[in-house]
């Protein structure tokens, strides 16, 4: 197994754990009614720097991509990133229809909107990721 099918596995599995992680947390804010800039703050001391080492870590590994990896990685990605703008034009143009023009948007229903759109778009990459990689090896 090449390093582009076990980086697309591996990020992956983070994802899923993120989104086991966040739909609790996410849940327990929404029936508890928080109002809080707590817990933002909370989330955003543990997600910059925890952000920031991941950002400075996986730079450092693309750095030790050759070009054809980097070619398939940035397919990859340049896919993900279509998939997650059509995804919040859909999500907004059905919550517009379905709401209304003078209907009012739950404030929870915007975070939802992120959360599952950078869901979807980590697992495409992943997933566009690993099936260019399974072509090559077929090729």
């Amino acid at each position: 197994m090449n390093r582009l099918k076990k980086k697309a596995i591996q990020e992956f599995i983070i994802l899923c754990i993120f989104l086991i992680i966040t739909i609790p947390c996410f849940i327990c804010f929404v029936v508890r009614n928080t109002q809080g800039f707590d817990y933002i703050l909370i989330w955003v001391i543990i997600g910059v720097p925890t952000g920031l080492f991941w950002y400075l870590f996986e730079n450092k590994k693309l750095k030790t991509l050759d070009e054809r990896e980097r070619a398939l990685y940035q397919r990859a990605v340049d896919m993900s990133f279509g998939v997650f703008v059509f995804y919040l034009l859909g999500f907004a143009v059905v919550a517009f229809f379905l709401i209304g023009g003078q209907g009012m948007v739950p404030v929870w229903l915007l975070p939802m909107m992120i959360f599952s759109g950078v869901f979807l778009a980590g697992t495409t990459s992943s997933f566009i990721l690993y099936r260019q990689c399974e072509k090559e090896d077929d090729e």
